[in-house]
């Protein structure tokens, strides 16, 4: 199962929806993009300097989420694949190279991105790829 930074986020930061992600994250299958790092670093430093977080918080978030339980797949081979979904779905790039890895291994995404989900589910070649964290959690 692929979990995108807006999930993994949640297991780190006290957000809505934190306590559905805890469950998720008792699975020992989940996988993400190298990318997923990158995006946490950056909404994590965000937070810091929006004062949403204090500088302990923010790092003791960073350490926590970096060890967290989640197989990273280089994510080089996805970009071109991100590319075309993301024209195609008219989406986030950085949303697709998380769809591209789920596309690839022939599994599913689990994101807390609405937005994302709407424009992967108007498209019939994509909509099963792509969940919702109640969804992922609901068995």
């Amino acid at each position: 199962m692929i979990v995108d930074a807006s999930v993994v986020l949640k297991w780190g930061v006290g957000e809505v929806d934190s306590e559905i992600a805890e469950r998720l994250f008792l699975r020992s299958d989940l996988a993400a993009p190298a990318v997923l790092h990158a995006e946490l670093g950056y909404t994590l430093t965000k937070l810091a300097r929006q004062q949403h977080l204090t500088r302990a918080e923010t790092i003791e978030a960073w350490r926590q989420l970096r060890q967290a339980d989640v197989a990273i797949y280089d994510d080089d081979a996805l970009l071109d694949p991100a590319f075309e979904l993301s024209l195609v779905l008219n989406a986030s790039f950085y949303d697709c190279v998380y769809l591209a890895l789920a596309v690839n291994t022939n599994d599913v995404l689990v994101t807390a991105d609405e937005r994302f989900i709407r424009a992967v589910r108007a498209s019939s070649a994509f909509a099963d790829r792509v969940l919702t964290l109640a969804e992922a959690t609901a068995t």
